[in-house]
């Protein structure tokens, strides 16, 4: 994300240790209360769950080799595995 900033915000972390990755973070899953942007301990620890909890899906994706899925109009059709597609006869005419 891209916004300007002033020579104050740039002295003001420098002197506060602030990180600007933290302040990244901060803005975009912090609570916004008017003009400020409040990231605290426990919705850090909250985040952290999630992303646990995210990876050890994607562990269990990888182990699967991959997956599919078929959907239309917000409508799910199918779903298998990525390595059990054959493009051979998916391409045959019936």
């Amino acid at each position: 994300m891209l916004m300007t900033k002033t020579r104050h915000y740039g002295a003001r972390i420098q002197q506060r240790g602030v990180l600007q990755s933290t302040v990244d973070l901060a803005i975009t899953y912090g609570t916004r209360k008017g003009d400020k942007y409040i990231l605290g301990k426990k919705q850090l620890k909250v985040l952290l769950s999630d992303i646990d909890h995210l990876r050890k899906k994607m562990i269990k994706a990888v182990d699967q080799g991959g997956v599919i899925a078929v959907k239309e109009n917000e409508c799910l059709i199918t779903a298998y595995r990525l390595n059990s597609f054959n493009q051979k006869l998916s391409n045959q005419k019936l």
